[in-house]
């Protein structure tokens, strides 16, 4: 289980029209625990747990630094957080972790956000700057005012940077097709913001000749697992104690898992966040997560029990 520990809200101010920027210290740290771009630290609240990326330059390391989208048809998480997190309350958090680095050889990334998917984007694109690295950030929004941290991206990052909004740039729209280039030697592309967007990027790039280990993306949620005609139940085994478990053909196994006491760190509950991914020892794998990529999927040497299943009658369990 990951370490939690108490952080206090020390600052809170509008980002953007229904994004909210928090600022958030360690109640018991001397020095705040380092993270790349990428990174993200899980928020612990009564409604469940709630991720969101760590938007902090290089350079700027005092506090952890969030932005918060009020989703009004959400499952409640953002709306705990914007109505009642304020200055001096204190919360529960775990990390920073990071499933969403840049890669080190990377020469030049590019970067491609939509909504509040920037909030990764502009810790990539800060720590390219410092580290003098080139990098092309393309951005876009339903309008300039729901847009977050437009100022700090113009100011810093105009000379790398595209901006897309019915009210910038003569109405502009962001199209795939000249965005993104045919693939080169080393490049790597990252992206984040809905789920349509990253599937049009995704197959937009493949067409273009970008390798699937080149080509990395953040989901904010997906859809909640729901049974799926065919499936059955079938069992896990748990290495450590050759106990066995029948998980049925309408839970998932970190339900069945919980039901006998076995408790996993369950975040998202639908295959994006990958943090209760457990390893498999042997047995196929049916994945049915957002995390993994596909060269990954079959390796079938780890999945996310949230929503993933078993292809056939048993998975051997890492645990």
């Amino acid at each position: 289980m990951d370490q939690v520990w108490a952080a206090q809200v020390v600052k809170r101010e509008q980002a953007a029209e229904g994004v909210t920027l928090f600022e958030l210290v360690s109640l018991d740290r001397r020095t705040m625990v380092d993270f790349s771009a990428g990174a993200h630290i899980a928020l612990h609240m009564s409604v469940g747990i709630r991720q969101y990326s760590l938007c902090n330059g290089p350079d700027d390391r005092d506090c952890y630094r969030i932005a918060v989208r009020l989703e009004a048809d959400g499952r409640g998480g953002s709306r705990q957080i914007c109505e009642s997190l304020h200055v001096g309350d204190v919360v529960q958090v775990s990390g920073p972790f990071n499933h969403f680095a840049l890669n080190a050889d990377d020469p030049h990334p590019l970067l491609i956000a939509a909504g509040i998917g920037i909030t990764p984007m502009l810790a990539m694109a800060l720590e390219c700057q410092a580290n003098g690295r080139p990098f092309e950030l393309h951005y876009a929004g339903r309008a300039s005012h729901r847009m977050a941290f437009l100022p700090l991206v113009g100011e810093r990052l105009k000379d790398a940077t595209r901006l897309y909004a019915p009210d910038l740039n003569d109405g502009e729209r962001m199209q795939l097709q000249q965005v993104i280039p045919a693939a080169t030697l080393g490049r790597h592309l990252y992206v984040c913001g809905p789920a349509s967007l990253i599937d049009d990027v995704c197959a937009t790039a493949r067409a273009k000749g970008w390798a699937d280990d080149h080509i990395h993306f953040e989901h904010f949620h997906g859809a909640p697992p729901i049974p799926q005609q065919g499936d059955v139940p079938f069992e896990v085994q748990i290495q450590s104690t050759g106990q066995c478990i029948t998980v049925g053909a309408e839970e998932t196994v970190a339900d069945a898992l919980q039901r006998n006491g076995i408790y996993l760190n369950v975040s998202c509950g639908s295959g994006v966040c990958g943090a209760c991914r457990t390893g498999v020892i042997a047995g196929e794998v049916d994945h049915r997560d957002y995390f993994y990529t596909p060269q990954e999927h079959a390796q079938g040497t780890e999945f996310t029990p949230c929503c993933s299943r078993a292809r056939g009658a048993k998975l051997l369990l890492d645990l």
